[in-house]
């Protein structure tokens, strides 16, 4: 008789797809309150503890 494992492999990258999507869902209820950027950065940083980096991508008007 052949054993079957039945647990489940995890790896970083499913977690990493969630965290990611707290910080947006976050990042919009804190945008939803009226806070302009900085303090929605500032409050990412405090709760995550990793800098956000939206509207930043090497296709800018610049790049053209």
């Amino acid at each position: 008789m052949t054993r079957k494992t039945t647990t489940r492999k995890t790896t970083t990258a499913r977690y990493d797809d969630n965290v990611i999507d707290l910080v947006a869902r976050r990042r919009c209820q804190l945008e939803a309150r009226g806070l302009d950027p900085l303090a929605i950065a500032v409050n990412l940083l405090i709760e995550t503890g990793s800098v956000p980096a939206w509207d930043i991508d090497d296709y800018g008007p610049e790049a053209a």
